[in-house]
């Protein structure tokens, strides 16, 4: 039997040779839609924000993601701009990926101003989707996400040794709640999946659905500026049963907040496609456009 430690020293250099090389947009992504389901002048506003320094963008890294939501039909506009109430009002939803400082201190990426703005937007009736990767970027977004009361978790998560960097969450193994977004895509239930690449881990606030909810085998290095490097000698906690994908109903709006970017999108780092398109993430298109519905719904009852 071979030593455990040599085990997860391997383990652990093979996942920082593959998310610390240089990761970049997949131009040939192409989704696999074929007709729209949104037709309509009234198609609603995406708004992806790059006034905050963001690691993602529509036209960078994002660009996978920009492709899938305009080939459904969405809007997509990028934000320059601080947020105000003006800017919000024109949008219906506002998506904020991996926002930084020009340091990799642990100062809000955001200033209270703009907290304040946005909270009330979102109370308001707006949607939010946050996203913050593995570190730095959660320590960037910890004070917005704490107005909704979430915690993150300033690290990089990892599920099983066997995944490689990769953890995929089922509906059919639990880790998956698709009943969050049965009411606008029945055709998800039971085989719902959704396969994420490293990211970080939070904490949920009471009230929330924990969509994404990591098993026994996932855990947590606090390496505080993302340098996978220094994973090996890192504090580690398990995660199970934390998340990296939750929804919130927080006044008249919706929050969802997930801690990793690349799974919304489609990247490559060399030839090794990351995201959308990559081999096990054949479920990702679909959730994240239920995802999108279930932020664009008017009916903000409930979850599901």
């Amino acid at each position: 039997m071979p030593n455990i430690r040599i085990v997860l020293v391997i383990f652990l250099g093979i996942v920082s040779s593959l998310v610390s090389a240089q990761q970049k947009s997949d131009k040939g992504y192409s989704p696999s839609i074929t007709t729209p389901s949104i037709t309509g002048v009234s198609a609603p506003r995406i708004m992806i924000d790059e006034k905050h320094r963001n690691g993602h963008t529509r036209k960078g890294k994002f660009l996978g993601f920009s492709r899938l939501l305009e080939a459904n039909g969405y809007t997509l506009e990028s934000g320059k701009k601080s947020f105000n109430p003006s800017l919000l009002n024109e949008v219906d939803v506002l998506v904020v990926a991996n926002a930084k400082r020009s340091s990799k201190r642990s100062v809000s990426a955001f200033n209270e101003t703009e907290i304040g703005v946005l909270t009330e937007w979102v109370k308001a009736g707006g949607s939010l989707l946050l996203i913050a990767d593995h570190s730095p970027y959660p320590a960037f977004a910890s004070n917005l996400a704490s107005a909704f009361g979430f915690k993150l978790i300033n690290g990089i998560a990892y599920g099983s040794k066997k995944q490689k960097g990769r953890y995929r969450f089922e509906a059919v193994k639990g880790s998956l709640d698709a009943s969050s977004f049965l009411y606008i895509d029945p055709t998800l239930g039971e085989k719902a999946t959704f396969m994420t690449f490293t990211g970080s881990a939070f904490v949920p606030p009471s009230g929330a659905t924990n969509v994404l909810k990591f098993g026994a085998d996932s855990w947590v290095a606090l390496v505080q500026d993302g340098d996978f490097k220094a994973v090996k000698t890192a504090e580690k906690y398990p995660i199970n049963g934390l998340s990296q994908g939750a929804l919130l109903k927080f006044g008249d709006g919706k929050v969802a907040l997930f801690g990793e970017a690349a799974a919304f999108t489609a990247q490559k780092n060399g030839k090794r496609k990351m995201g959308l398109h990559a081999p096990g993430a054949e479920g990702n298109e679909a959730f994240v456009l239920a995802l999108m519905r279930w932020l664009t719904s008017k009916n903000r009852n409930s979850l599901g």
